[in-house]
C-alpha cells in the first residue's frame, strides 16, 4: 500500500540528503538522457538486473515532492522498511538522531500524562543546552547558558515522538550551515554541532560505566568530557523522580565517523542508580569552586575550532605547564581572541607568560577561566 507524505515531512530532507544516502547505501549514478531526472543503480534484483531508480535533479519542479514520496515508498519495499524509517535514515546524512523512549507505569496505552511529557521535553532540551555549554568552555556548573550553546538549540528540531513505551526524537545538525558538511574532511575534530551529542553519549556512557564499577568518581572527575551539574539536572528531572526508566538510542549521521570509542554505542538504560549518581554528582560538581591564581608557564598546546582570528564568538584555548608545588600539571586556559594571540606569539618564541584568572581543580584536571590578563616575560 502506497504511503503519502505531507510536503511539510518531505521537506525535511533535500536532494543532496537523498543522493548521499543512496551513495552510501551503494547506488550509482549512471547516464540519463533526460536532464530534468538523475537515474541511479541499485542492487541485483532476482532476475540478475541491477534496480534502478529516478531522482528528481532539481527541487523547483511542480511535481517534485509526488516524485520524492514516490521514490521513498520504492526504497521502503527494497529495504523493508517503514516509509518513515526510510525518511528518518535519510535525515542522517546531515543530522545526527538522538531517541529517547520513557518507560513507566504511568504510560498507558502509548501516550503519558501531559505534565510528564512537558518535563521529558525540558529535560531533553536541558541535556542539549548545558552540553552545549561544555563543548564550549568545560566548567564543573554553569550559572547561566551561553549565547552560542542557546544558538545550537535552536538548530536542533523535536522529531514525531514513536511507539514502544513512549519516545521522544531530537535531531541535532552536523553544521549549522549546512552547506559547510561537504567541505568536512574528517582531517580536524568533529564540528561543534558533533560533539555536543558525542558529549551527551559519552557522558551517558560514563555514567552506566561508574555505575557498575561503584566508582562514583569516575563520573564526576571526567566532567571536561561528559556531564556538568546542570546535565545531571536535566537528567534527574526526566526520571521522574525515579518513576521513569530512561533509554537513549543514538544514531550517527554517516557524513562524519563519531570518535573512537563511540561508535559501537547505540543505546543506554539510565535506572534509578544512575540517577542517584547524576544526583551526587549534581551535588558535588556544584561545590567545585574556582579560586583567584596567578600562573606563570610556557604555553605546551593550542586549539581553536575554526580560524582563531575571526570575530565571531567561538572557543579558544591553551594549555599551559605549572608548577604546582612539587610537579608539574598542565593547565587547560580558556582565552578570548586577544588572549590568545598573545598566548600563540609566546609559544613561538618560547617565552615564558604569566595569566591571571579563576583556577579550579577536581581530580586530576586543571582549568582557569576568567582570565583577566595575559603578559609575555
Amino acid at each position: 500500500m502506497k504511503m503519502q507524505l505531507s510536503e511539510r515531512e518531505l521537506s525535511k530532507i533535500t536532494l543532496t540528503d537523498l543522493t548521499r544516502f543512496l551513495e552510501n547505501k551503494g547506488w550509482k549514478l549512471g547516464e540519463f538522457a533526460d536532464s530534468r531526472r538523475l537515474l541511479f543503480y541499485g542492487p541485483v534484483s532476482d532476475r540478475g538486473n541491477p534496480l534502478q531508480i529516478v531522482v528528481p535533479s532539481s527541487d523547483s519542479y511542480i511535481d517534485y515532492y509526488e516524485r520524492i514520496n514516490d521514490l521513498l515508498n520504492t526504497l521502503s519495499n527494497i529495504y523493508s522498511e517503514s516509509i518513515e524509517t526510510i525518511l528518518s535514515r535519510i535525515a542522517l546524512v546531515s543530522h545526527d538522531l538522538l531517541r529517547m523512549k520513557v518507560m513507566s507505569s504511568l504510560t498507558e496505552n502509548n501516550t503519558i500524562p501531559l505534565d510528564v511529557a512537558v518535563n521529558e521535553v525540558k529535560g531533553l532540551k536541558g541535556l542539549f543546552l548545558w552540553g552545549a555549554c561544555s563543548e564550549y568552555t568545560s566548567k564543573p556548573h554553569f550559572d547561566k547558558a551561553i549565547s552560542l550553546a542557546e544558538k545550537h538549540v535552536r538548530n536542533c528540531r523535536f522529531g514525531h515522538t514513536f511507539e514502544g513505551s513512549f519516545g521522544f526524537t531530537i535531531s541535532s545538525p552536523l553544521l549549522s550551515d549546512y552547506s559547510q558538511l561537504s567541505l568536512y574532511t574528517g582531517e580536524v575534530e568533529p564540528p561543534y554541532e558533533r560533539r555536543v551529542m558525542e558529549r551527551i553519549v559519552r557522558g551517558l556512557s560514563i555514567m552506566k560505566e561508574a555505575v557498575i564499577e561503584d566508582n562514583a568518581a569516575m563520573f564526576v572527575d571526567n566532567f571536561t568530557i561528559g556531564f556538568n551539574a546542570r546535565m545531571c539536572d536535566a537528567l534527574v528531572e526526566m526520571s521522574n523522580e525515579q518513576k521513569n526508566l530512561l533509554s537513549f538510542e543514538i544514531d550517527w549521521s554517516y557524513q562524519i565517523n563519531p570518535s573512537p570509542g563511540l561508535s559501537k554505542i547505540r543505546w543506554i538504560e539510565i535506572g534509578p542508580k544512575e540517577i542517584e549518581l547524576a544526583k551526587y554528582a549534581s551535588d558535588e560538581l556544584k561545590k567545585i569552586a574556582p579560586f583567584q591564581e596567578t600562573i606563570i608557564g610556557k604555553i605546551t598546546t593550542l586549539h581553536s575550532v575554526i580560524e582563531p582570528l575571526s570575530d565571531i564568538e567561538i572557543p579558544r584555548s591553551a594549555v599551559i605547564k605549572y608548577k604546582y608545588e612539587d610537579h608539574s600539571v598542565d593547565v587547560k586556559l580558556e582565552l578570548n581572541k586577544n588572549q590568545y594571540l598573545q598566548a600563540y606569539e609566546a609559544h613561538g618564541a618560547g617565552k615564558t607568560i604569566r595569566v591571571k584568572g579563576d583556577l579550579y581543580r577536581k581530580g586530576s584536571i586543571w582549568k582557569m577561566d576568567n582570565i583577566s590578563s595575559v603578559e609575555i616575560l
